[in-house]
């Protein structure tokens, strides 16, 4: 398998989390969890988790779009592979340090 097929796979990958976050708020029962909060830090809370599921489409798009530039090592595609890799590694380590 070659690193354009690679990275097309990983594109997808990010639509697949996607998939599984959407389960996320009813697996979690956020409406309860989340009605003993203000309403502003209710409301924050809403706007991050919908700030986190755009990134990772944009992503997952840009992954999608662009594996062949990234594959070829282009500056601009090395440089959203590198805010790509930065961006799950700080979700890994911080998933990684919750208990």
């Amino acid at each position: 398998m070659n690193l354009e097929t690679l990275l097309t796979l990983a594109g997808l990958g990010h639509f697949g989390i996607l998939i599984a976050s959407f389960m996320v708020p009813k697996a979690l029962n956020w409406k309860a969890n989340l009605a003993s909060l203000p309403p502003f830090l209710r409301t924050l809370f809403w706007v991050y988790g919908a700030f986190i599921v755009l990134t990772i489409a944009g992503l997952g798009m840009l992954t999608l779009l662009h594996a062949k530039a990234m594959a070829a090592g282009e500056p601009v595609a090395r440089s959203l592979a590198a805010f790509i890799a930065v961006f799950w590694s700080a979700l890994l380590a911080r998933l990684a340090t919750t208990r």
